[in-house]
């Protein structure tokens, strides 16, 4: 029996509806990477992009909560707050996601959040403990959550 006969068999049966690669949490329409490495927000993107993806984009509260659910069970491995791939570098005040040049539409700031403190904060940061987001220096060493859409299998036709 080939591979692909043993998918179609596997697909059929409805084990397998979707997959996300080894290392990657399941979402509702995306997959998400926590990486254990703290880089700076730049570096963080472009890992992300190295893997096929963009760093976390946010679209709601259902998102968020289901991001905050994922930390939460792996919070004690994390010794710093994650990237996420907001942005205000091209306009201070505007915020956008880098990877679609989208304006926020759902947005979750802590309280006083954005401050632009020192006017030196362009970046965006997910708390580790509330899930809430702060504007932050773009150069210091952060945790980041990758995203990218899940493979879906649909042998049904």
């Amino acid at each position: 029996m080939t591979i692909l006969q043993i998918l179609i068999i596997i697909g059929l049966s409805g084990l397998l509806q979707s997959c996300c690669p080894d290392g990657w949490r399941k979402g509702k329409n995306s997959c998400y990477f926590i990486s254990p490495r703290t880089v700076s927000w730049a570096e963080a993107s472009s890992i992300c992009q190295s893997f096929h993806s963009e760093l976390a984009v946010i679209n709601d509260a259902e998102e968020n909560v289901l991001i905050g659910k994922i930390i939460t069970n792996i919070r004690g491995a994390l010794a710093t707050n994650l990237w996420i791939d907001g942005s205000d570098r091209m306009i201070e005040g505007e915020w956008y996601w880098a990877s679609t040049m989208e304006r926020f539409g759902y947005k979750n700031w802590a309280i006083n959040e954005p401050n632009d403190q020192k006017e030196l904060e362009d970046c965006l940061e997910m708390y580790v403990i509330g899930f809430y987001w702060n504007d932050n220096k773009c150069d210091i060493l952060n945790h980041f959550i990758c995203e990218k859409e899940y493979v879906s299998f649909n042998f049904s036709g």
